[in-house]
């Protein structure tokens, strides 16, 4: 079973981004990205729910 985490969030938005040809972020940059996503949830006063296990994983 996995866990979604703020890293796995940022994971998902930079293939997102890479698929639609808008970015592609390195490796290296996807710990940047997930506080980057989450001083912008903080900011907005966006409630964030604590890290669930993955729905489609038994």
């Amino acid at each position: 079973m996995t866990t979604t985490t703020p890293k796995g969030i940022a994971t998902a938005v930079a293939c997102l981004m890479a698929d639609h040809g808008f970015a592609f972020v390195e490796d290296d940059r996807v710990d940047a990205l997930a506080a980057t996503l989450e001083a912008f949830l903080a900011a907005a006063g966006l409630p964030v729910n604590p890290p669930q296990p993955d729905e489609d994983e038994d």
